[in-house]
């Protein structure tokens, strides 16, 4: 479940960053936007299903999620580093 959530969010993302990139890679703006749209469709079907069967993996993912955003903030707080936009 933790790997199968982890893709779909993954994949979700690269799809958004996809949209932000369509005009100089020629992207389809439509199926960019149904294969971001399907990923966080799956995920949700993925996480109702899961709750259903195993609620307890659902903490663990929650738990997991909020240990790597912790995580990343305290490097990017204890390094300097910041994201910076560039469009």
């Amino acid at each position: 479940m933790m790997g199968s959530a982890a893709f779909l969010l993954i994949y979700a993302a690269v799809n958004a960053g996809h949209l932000r990139v369509r005009k100089q890679t020629g992207a389809n703006a439509v199926i960019v936007w149904l294969s971001m749209l399907t990923c966080l469709a799956m995920f949700a079907v993925l996480c109702v299903y899961t709750w259903q069967q195993q609620p307890m993996a659902i903490a663990a993912l929650v738990l997991f999620a909020a240990a790597s955003f912790a995580a990343e903030w305290a490097y990017r707080r204890w390094t300097g580093r910041k994201i910076k936009e560039e469009i």
